[in-house]
């Protein structure tokens, strides 16, 4: 399998198979739009933990609502169906409109709750979720569907996104999403391992094997393994040590 397939499997945000796509009905869009209004109202009143912890709920009601959007995009060819239209609507009412990306045909996950969570609490009992779904969105919405393929190739921004992962794990090692920000980590690793420096590649390119023994220790078949495998077995020859 080739490892833009394999990607397809593990980006949260994009389509499910067929068989799992999630129907957006008029029940779901009410209910969404009264969560929406509800932590919209939260966030602007209140001490400033209290109004973060309500800006990431409000994250993670609209990352659902993209998810589902993505999975009705490409359960109908690129379309949305009537009712997704009738929720991005009101979301655009909202001030909170979905944004479309034609380079990756999909909704991008939304990153302003998360980074205005943590304007207002950078050390509150959330900061950690806002963290790790800013890292996770940004990620993610950087390439289509090889991660090796980032649309904006640049050695500065991968750099510095390196550095905000390794401080994640280092700052919250029992986080629910470690394992996938390990996952991120190698990945982003074995991007530098191609867009580094020259001095430096093989360095990354060993941090990113040193992770993929991590994942196959606990999960020698899992996705996530198979992908880091195959991301790393395409490394240019001088990068990677194949070990």
């Amino acid at each position: 399998m080739r490892l833009r397939w394999v990607m397809l499997l593990l980006i949260g945000w994009l389509a499910a198979p067929a068989r799992a796509h999630v129907v957006i009905d008029a029940a779901f869009s009410e209910q969404m739009l009264r969560e929406v209004q509800a932590l919209s109202a939260s966030a602007v009143t209140g001490p400033p933990e209290q109004r973060a912890a309500a800006l990431v709920d409000l994250g993670q009601t609209l990352t659902r609502a993209i998810d589902l959007l993505n999975q009705d995009l490409a359960a109908h060819d690129g379309q949305l169906g009537v009712l997704s239209q009738a929720l991005t609507r009101q979301l655009r009412i909202r001030g909170m409109q979905p944004v479309y990306s034609p380079a990756l045909e999909r909704y991008l996950a939304p990153t302003a709750p998360y980074e205005q969570a943590l304007a207002l609490a950078a050390d509150g009992a959330r900061a950690a979720d806002a963290r790790f779904r800013l890292l996770a969105a940004r990620f993610y919405d950087s390439f289509a569907t090889d991660p090796l393929q980032p649309l904006d190739p640049d050695w500065p921004e991968l750099s510095r996104q390196i550095v905000e992962t390794e401080a994640f794990l280092a700052a919250y090692p029992d986080h629910p999403g470690r394992i996938e920000a390990e996952f991120i980590l190698a990945l982003e690793h074995a991007r530098a391992a191609r867009l580094a420096p020259e001095a430096s590649r093989a360095r990354h390119a060993r941090a990113a094997e040193e992770l993929l023994h991590g994942f196959e220790d606990r999960d020698p078949y899992g996705s996530r393994t198979v992908t880091l495998r195959q991301a790393i077995e395409a490394l240019p020859a001088d990068a990677a040590s194949r070990s």
